[in-house]
């Protein structure tokens, strides 16, 4: 058999989804391939794959089998380059395993190596920078938040890069405390290759209103981002997480746990009949990234404050409008106080130091 590419790429079916995340990591592909003892492909599992089981409750320590897809869209090892792109375009798969006549994987062909670069995506894209930041000051009395810098750039320009990264390139940004350091900082776009439009708010709007602001209303759904975050999720993958599962508003999510300090005594009536020493909780919570469709970005109120989570609510109140939540399991932060950006800068050596305006 000739020799298999992305050897890395290859798992079992009884490895963990730990294992499969730090394989696809690892691989930064998305996807890793399920063989057996002597190669033959058993199925695929992609990252949306790991985060749907996630969220439906099934365990980081739980067999890969759980997860993955048994019937993946498949390839005869030596088809030709436009027959594999006219597949994937059909069949909506960015990544197609490559077999041999026994049915054993040869290598991995994905959309991108095969168009020579990532696909040009023309969703319009809202950073949010219009923040005051007051709980970062000193810091922010001179400088708006989106431009503190973490390592040598600003939060902002990081945010761009990898946006640009996964082919976006039409963005809005919405400024208004010291939002005329933005507008110098980044301009036009044209020095990144890319479009920049601000959206101006006249007066703060929250989370959500500087949406109502956004020129030329598009059919696409829209990414939106906090403009203090420190992360590295998959933009291109969570958009195509919301097309896959048919969603008006996609919400990212993360785990977030917490520990009491105190050792918690469980009682029926006076008998003590457990004890609990510093148990903890995992909650979901709202990581300040989004995918909405133009129909939800309708909803929001022209020239009001209004904040995502009223949007949410909105929304959920909608039953033809379906919102789901995409679990973000990359690095991420939210750099709100200054222990927490002091923690991104120790974070940026070890999560940051690849990117740059030419690679993810």
């Amino acid at each position: 058999m000739p020799p298999i590419k992305n050897l890395k790429m290859l798992i079992g079916a009884l490895d963990t989804l730990r294992h499969a995340i730090e394989v696809i990591d690892a691989t930064s592909i998305q996807i890793a391939l399920v063989v057996g003892d002597d190669k033959s492909l058993i199925g695929t599992v992609t990252d949306g794959d790991i985060r749907r089981g996630l969220l439906r409750g099934v365990s980081l320590d739980d067999t890969v089998n759980k997860v993955m897809n048994a019937h993946p869209v498949t390839a005869q090892a030596g088809t030709p380059r436009k027959e594999l792109i006219d597949l994937m375009a059909s069949r909506s798969v960015k990544q197609v395993p490559l077999l041999d006549s026994q049915g054993r994987v040869t290598s991995l062909e994905r959309i991108d190596h095969l168009q020579k670069g990532p696909t040009v995506k023309d969703n319009p894209v809202v950073i949010l920078a219009g923040g005051q930041g007051t709980r970062l000051r000193p810091l922010t009395e001179n400088t708006p938040k989106p431009l503190l810098t973490v390592g040598s750039q600003p939060m902002l320009e990081l945010i761009l890069l990898q946006l640009m990264a996964h082919g976006f390139h039409r963005f809005f940004i919405s400024v208004n405390y010291l939002g005329s350091q933005i507008e110098e900082y980044l301009g036009d776009g044209k020095r990144f290759g890319v479009s920049i439009e601000y959206l101006r708010e006249p007066k703060p709007l929250g989370t959500a209103g500087p949406l109502a602001l956004a020129p030329n209303p598009s059919e696409l759904p829209c990414i939106v981002v906090n403009g203090d975050l420190l992360t590295r999720v998959n933009f291109d993958r969570m958009l195509e997480f919301h097309i896959e599962g048919a969603a008006h508003l996609t919400v990212g999510v993360k785990e977030h746990l917490v520990q009491l300090p105190f050792g918690v005594v469980i009682t029926q009536n006076e008998r003590v009949i457990e004890f609990l020493e510093k148990p903890e909780d995992t909650h979901i919570i709202n990581a300040g990234v989004y995918v909405v469709n133009p129909d939800i970005v309708d909803l929001v109120p022209k020239d009001s404050f209004y904040n995502m989570n009223e949007l949410i609510d909105k929304a959920l109140g909608l039953p033809d409008k379906p919102i789901n939540a995409f679990l973000i399991h990359e690095y991420w932060m939210d750099i709100g106080t200054a222990p927490d950006y002091q923690q991104a800068q120790w974070d940026f050596p070890v999560h940051f130091t690849q990117l740059n305006r030419n690679q993810d």
